[in-house]
C-alpha cells in the first residue's frame, strides 16, 4: 500500500512538473507574440514595418548567393531583382535605417543562422558616422526587428559597451523592448501588425526599397585624396572585431562604399578603413572613385545627398553586379528550374521601377523648364506678368516692403493677392513663399532679421535673411540682393539649381501706375 502511495505521489509530481513546463512554454510564447505585436511605431507606419520585413524575411528565403549587409546606403542602392535578371545570382538586402557599426557583425551572425551565402557585401558608411553617445533609434531599427535570441542580446551589449550610457538611456528596454512599447495600443487596430505577431514575413523585392524622390545635386569636388584620417576608437575597434570574425570564419566579404555626395574628410576616413581591411586580406571597393565608369549623374541619379533614386540604383547595381560576377564568379542560375518566384519578382520590380522613372523624368522636365522660364524673368518689364510668372513651386519668392502703402487699383490688388498681402497695409510687410505655399509672413518690420534655409537642399544648405521697412534687406548666402527701394522688393530664387533668378522692386507712380525696376 505504501509503495502504491509513494508511486502515485511520484507520478503526480512528474505530472506537475510537466504541467509547469508546458505552462512556462506557453507563457514565453505569449510573451513573444505580444512583444512582436507591439514593437516599433504606431499602426499603419509602413516604413517601420518594411524595415522589420527586411530582417525577418531572410528566414523565409531558400539558399542565397549574396547578402548585402548595411544601412540605407545599401537597401536603396542594391536591387536584388535586377541582379537576378541580369547576372543570375540570388541576393538579399539585410539592412535597416541608420545602422550602428556594431550591428554589422551582429547581423552577419544572425544571417548565418539560416543562410551561408557565398559572399557578404558590407556597407562601410556606419563606421564613418560614429557617435560616442547612445542613439536609441539607430540600434532599435535593427533590434526591434530581430527575434529574441542570444545574438540579439549580444548585439545590444556590444553596442552599449562602446557608448557612453547615461541615466536618460532606457537600457532595460533595449534588451526587452516591450518595456517601451507596452502602451502602444494603436497597433491593435492594424491588421498588418497582427500578421507580424510571430515575427515572420517576407521582404518585397528581397529588401530593396524605392525612395520616391528626386533632387538635383552638384557633383562633389575635391574629395579625391591619398591622405588618411584617424578613425574614432570605437569605430576602429568595431571594424577590427568584424574583420577578425570574418577571417576566423573564413568568409568571403566585399567591403563597399556606395556613391553619394562625399567630402574630402569622408574620403580620408575611408582611406584609413581601406588600409585596415586590405591588411586582413579582404576586398575593398569605393564606388565614389568610379563615377565615370558607373555613369553617375548627380543631376538625375539622386533623391538626396546620401541616397540614389531609381536611376542611380540601376547604375550602381550594374556596376557592382559586374564586379561581383568577375571577381567572385557567382553561378548564373537563370537557366535552372524552380526559379519562377525570382522571375515574377523581377517583373513586378520592373513595372514599379518603370513607373517611378516616368515620374522622375516628368519632375526633371518640370525643373529644367522652370529654370529656363526663370532665366527669362529678367526680360519681363510688366509688373503683373513678372509676378504671375514668379509663382512656381520650383522657386522661393522673398518679398520685403519699404515705404508707404500702395494706392489700391486692380493691378496692384492682383499682385498683392498672390502673396496674401493686405490691401490696406502694404508698407513693411515680409513674405516668403514657395509656389503658393506660405513659408513665413509678417506685416511689419522685425526687431531681428527673419532667418531661414531654402527647401530641398541636402548637398549645400543655403541660408537667407529678410526684413522690411528701415531694415529692408534680402540676404542670400551672405550676399545682399535687395534693391532697398520704396515699394515691394522681390527676389526669386530657383530651389533646384540654387540660383537667384531675378531681383526687382515694384513701385507705384503718382498716377497710380506700377513700374518694375532693376539695378
Amino acid at each position: 500500500m505504501r509503495e502504491k502511495l509513494a508511486r502515485w505521489i511520484y507520478e503526480k509530481k512528474w505530472i506537475q512538473l510537466i504541467s509547469f513546463l508546458v505552462f512556462c512554454a506557453l507563457a514565453v510564447r505569449l510573451f513573444l507574440n505580444i512583444t512582436y505585436l507591439f514593437r516599433s511605431a504606431g499602426a499603419g507606419d509602413s516604413s517601420e514595418i518594411y524595415n522589420r520585413n527586411r530582417i525577418i524575411g531572410i528566414k523565409e528565403e531558400a539558399a542565397l548567393d549574396m547578402v548585402y549587409v548595411s544601412g540605407s546606403e545599401g537597401f536603396v542602392y542594391w536591387e536584388p531583382p535586377r541582379a537576378w535578371a541580369e547576372y543570375g545570382f540570388k541576393s538579399y538586402n539585410y539592412a535597416t535605417n541608420s545602422i550602428p557599426a556594431e550591428a554589422i557583425l551582429g547581423n552577419i551572425r544572425e544571417i548565418r543562422k539560416t543562410q551561408e551565402p557565398q559572399l557578404f557585401v558590407v556597407g562601410l558608411r556606419s563606421f564613418q558616422y560614429w557617435s560616442e553617445g547612445v542613439a536609441e533609434a539607430e540600434i532599435r531599427y535593427i533590434t526591434d526587428s530581430m527575434d529574441y535570441s542570444w545574438n540579439r542580446w549580444r548585439m545590444v551589449h556590444e553596442y552599449l559597451a562602446n557608448r557612453t550610457v547615461t541615466e536618460e538611456n532606457h537600457v532595460l528596454s533595449l534588451y526587452f523592448d516591450i518595456a517601451k512599447y507596452h502602451t502602444n495600443t494603436e497597433v491593435l487596430k492594424a491588421p498588418e501588425r497582427w500578421k507580424l505577431s510571430d515575427n515572420r514575413g517576407t521582404a518585397q523585392y528581397n529588401g530593396w526599397l524605392l525612395y520616391p524622390f528626386h533632387e538635383i545635386l552638384g557633383e562633389p569636388e575635391g574629395f579625391m585624396t591619398e591622405e588618411r584620417a584617424e578613425l574614432a576608437k570605437g569605430s576602429r575597434d568595431t571594424l577590427v572585431a568584424l574583420l577578425e570574425y570574418c577571417q576566423e570564419e573564413d568568409l568571403d566579404v566585399l567591403f563597399v562604399i556606395s556613391p553619394y555626395w562625399i567630402t574630402k574628410e569622408h574620403q580620408m576616413l575611408y582611406n584609413t578603413m581601406k588600409d585596415l581591411i586590405t591588411s586582413y586580406g579582404f576586398d575593398y571597393l569605393n564606388a565614389n572613385e568610379h563615377y565615370e565608369e558607373i555613369g553617375i549623374d548627380f543631376a538625375t541619379d539622386f533623391c538626396d545627398k546620401d541616397h540614389v533614386d531609381v536611376y542611380g540604383a540601376e547604375k550602381y547595381t550594374r556596376f557592382l553586379g559586374r564586379y561581383i560576377q568577375e571577381k567572385y564568379a557567382l553561378v548564373d542560375k537563370r537557366n535552372e528550374t524552380g526559379n519562377d518566384e525570382w522571375d515574377e519578382m523581377y517583373e513586378a520590380f520592373r513595372q514599379k521601377e518603370s513607373a517611378e522613372k516616368d515620374k522622375i523624368e516628368e519632375e526633371i522636365v518640370a525643373e529644367n523648364l522652370a529654370y529656363t522660364d526663370g532665366l527669362s524673368l529678367e526680360n519681363i518689364d510688366n509688373p503683373y506678368e513678372w509676378c504671375a510668372k514668379a509663382v512656381n513651386e520650383n522657386y522661393t519668392v522673398l518679398v520685403a516692403a519699404q515705404g508707404e502703402a500702395f494706392s489700391p487699383n486692380a493691378q496692384i490688388d492682383a499682385i498683392l493677392d498672390l502673396w496674401e498681402i493686405p490691401r490696406n497695409s502694404t508698407a513693411n510687410v515680409i513674405r516668403v513663399y514657395s509656389g503658393k505655399t506660405n513659408l513665413f509672413m509678417a506685416d511689419d518690420t522685425l526687431e531681428e532679421n527673419c532667418q531661414g534655409t531654402f527647401r530641398g537642399h541636402t548637398d549645400r544648405v543655403e541660408a537667407y535673411e529678410i526684413n522690411s521697412g528701415e531694415k529692408c534687406g534680402i540676404i542670400i548666402g551672405g550676399v545682399e540682393h535687395c534693391l532697398k527701394q520704396n515699394g515691394l522688393n522681390i527676389v526669386v530664387y530657383d530651389n533646384n539649381y540654387r540660383e537667384v533668378l531675378d531681383s526687382v522692386v515694384i513701385t507705384q507712380g503718382e498716377d497710380g501706375e506700377l513700374s518694375l525696376l532693376r539695378r
